[in-house]
């Protein structure tokens, strides 16, 4: 099972915020493949996959946010209507735990490709392997 390189920050829940974050990435040449924000009220969680893992994580911290880098997968979903749920159909019946997901920007014709984050990635990585699943690595995301 490929597995990609995420990066997660805390950030402050107020107008403006997200921009600041993201314009802060750009003016240092990082591009986003993919990109997910939870929220409550006082802050939220920015989840990007980053063309740039080593430099997003060096700039981030020099900015004085909270980050994490952990690893994710991304699957390739049919692009077509259903094909999401039987993918996540045949993940369920493994037993796997989805904590969460989000779409990557780009795709190849025919395929879309969603980043998940699950329980326990064991469980998860035998479920790919058992159906088949394809999965991105970074070269198909163009990440560094």
């Amino acid at each position: 099972m490929n597995t990609i390189s995420q990066v997660s920050a805390f950030i402050e829940n107020r107008p403006g915020m997200l921009r600041e974050i993201l314009g802060i990435l750009s003016e240092e040449g990082i591009n986003l493949r993919a990109l997910n924000v939870a929220e409550n009220e006082d802050y939220g969680i920015l989840r990007i996959i980053p063309d740039n893992i080593e430099k997003t994580m060096k700039v981030l911290k020099a900015n004085e946010y909270l980050v994490s880098e952990i690893q994710v997968c991304a699957i390739e979903v049919p692009d077509e209507p259903g094909g999401l749920e039987r993918l996540l159909e045949q993940l369920a019946n493994d037993g796997v735990d989805i904590q969460y997901m989000y779409s990557v920007f780009a795709f190849k014709e025919g395929k879309a490709y969603m980043i998940i984050s699950a329980k326990d990635v064991v469980i998860m990585s035998r479920s790919i392997e058992k159906n088949n699943i394809a999965t991105a690595d970074k070269e198909t995301l163009g990440i560094s």
